[in-house]
């Protein structure tokens, strides 16, 4: 099966991906956050997301409108707050709603597009265990399963640079951790700036050195499609024309084209894969005043440490980073708890799942006879 590129363009032809059972239930609290004025680390991971054409993606999209609403919290009162809302296929009364213009739906997608990304990460920082209690201060426990009766914990983000600190100096190992499983939920404008993390690691070597496209060939007949020396494309052309793919002359294939490349340091070219390589990323204010994220540093995971000054990769007896030369997709070899989580990944499907009718009805604030209006006892009774 052929593995959509990461750094690609959308295909025309790519529908919605169907139900995917497996993977890990995302939460809320997993969704990876940038605060303005603040930077992350983060590591990419592959994923396994099927279109309904069967090609394989390591990121999950779909599309969602944003909907304003009050809603009644726990303690009775009310409060305004914004909901991303998947439309049901076929009638539904959210996409009807859109379409007639509801003032409180937003983020209306243009012809149908995709307008919300998904992919798996790995978040580096300093995370504390924290047991969580009730208003009384105990513990709270499970109350089911295989853990039942063990007390409830959650891994709380230290930001502060003295209690970073002060954690990793004094905190039982065992309760702190310089890594999570994470998870980014961005429209297509900040899913670029990710994007822009593959095309990074393409042009890095395994060796440290620079790599330079040479030419572009065919993934099923190996006919040159791009000569470098030979085209009047621009350099910004010529670095994103891998991104897309492209019908062969000669076999006809329509696939993304492979990349011949030459490197500054070496004579066997090794380029990263965009989960081999550490980006830094920030979130600032643009020109008009919106909030953007900003790719500010990209190194090898080979290079990267954690907070506490560790090696992520593991080094062999010359202080080398140690390569699994028997897994090629998982070249650097790490700590395995942490390749488990490099190798794991959410079902976004799931999470995205869509919500009733009559549920979008609730929070639109319809009622009987309004356009799109469905209630528990009478389905679809105003669709015209």
């Amino acid at each position: 099966m052929k593995k959509a590129s990461f750094t690609a363009q959308r295909s025309p032809q790519t529908k919605k991906p169907r139900r995917k059972s497996n993977g890990w239930s995302a939460k809320w609290s997993d969704r990876i956050g940038v605060k303005e004025g603040q930077s992350i680390w983060v590591l990419l991971t592959p994923g396994n997301y099927i279109t309904a054409e069967q090609q394989a993606m390591d990121w999950y999209e779909c599309t969602r409108f944003n909907v304003k609403y009050m809603k009644t919290m726990k303690d009775g009162s009310k409060r305004q707050v914004y909901e991303s809302c998947t439309p049901n296929e076929g009638e539904c009364t959210l996409t009807t709603q859109a379409m007639a213009g509801h003032s409180a739906i937003s983020g209306i997608p243009r012809n149908d597009e995709p307008n919300r990304f998904f992919m798996n990460c790995i978040e580096f920082g300093v995370n504390q265990k924290e047991v969580v209690t009730d208003k009384d201060g105990n513990p709270l426990r499970y109350q089911h399963g295989k853990m039942k009766g063990e007390e409830i914990f959650r891994w709380n983000k230290i930001t502060s640079i003295r209690e970073r600190k002060a954690v990793i100096q004094n905190e039982d190992p065992e309760n702190v951790s310089f890594w999570r499983k994470k998870f980014f939920d961005l429209p297509p404008t900040h899913f670029n700036v990710l994007r822009e993390i593959g095309r990074k690691a393409k042009k890095m070597c395994l060796c440290g050195g620079t790599l330079q496209p040479v030419h572009y060939l065919c993934a099923h007949c190996g006919e040159t499609l791009l000569d470098i020396d030979h085209t009047d494309l621009s350099e910004s052309e010529v670095s994103r024309f891998g991104d897309q793919a492209t019908r062969c002359d000669g076999c006809q294939e329509y696939d993304y084209p492979i990349a011949e490349t030459e490197c500054d340091s070496c004579d066997t070219p090794r380029p990263h894969k965009f989960h081999e390589v550490v980006a830094e990323i920030q979130k600032t204010r643009g020109d008009k005043g919106f909030p953007q994220l900003v790719l500010s540093r990209v190194e090898s995971l080979s290079d990267f440490k954690t907070a506490d000054g560790q090696f992520v990769v593991v080094r062999d007896e010359n202080n080398q980073p140690l390569l699994d030369d028997e897994d090629p997709e998982f070249r650097f070899v790490v700590d395995e708890k942490l390749e488990k989580l490099m190798k794991s990944q959410f079902d976004f499907e799931l999470y995205t799942e869509p919500q009733t009718n009559s549920y979008y009805s609730e929070i639109l604030g319809l009622r009987e006879g309004q356009l799109g209006y469905v209630s528990d006892s009478k389905p679809y009774t105003s669709f015209r």
